[in-house]
């Protein structure tokens, strides 16, 4: 589904990406089997998937820190003082 969605010409012209199979597993498996810091989520509407919304934070990636910070304001997280 998700190598489908990416292929579209709708997705394709924002989001160039690789639409393999050994692709979308590289680039999504980890946020599904817990290894990536990030959460990715399938929307449905009457129980059919519509959209798919990807977020993580910025300071869980530090190789794209400075691009995404040059983009916006990202102020740091706060230190947790709980363990």
């Amino acid at each position: 589904m998700l190598a489908r969605w990416l292929g579209s010409s709708r997705v394709a012209r924002f989001w160039n990406h690789e639409t393999t199979l050994e692709a979308i597993e590289r680039d999504f498996g980890g946020s599904v089997d817990g290894t990536e810091p990030s959460d990715d989520f399938i929307v449905e509407e009457a129980g059919v998937p519509i959209r798919f919304i990807q977020r993580s934070r910025t300071w869980d990636y530090a190789d794209e820190q400075s691009e995404l910070i040059a983009l916006a304001d990202v102020p740091r997280p706060r230190q947790s003082s709980c363990p």
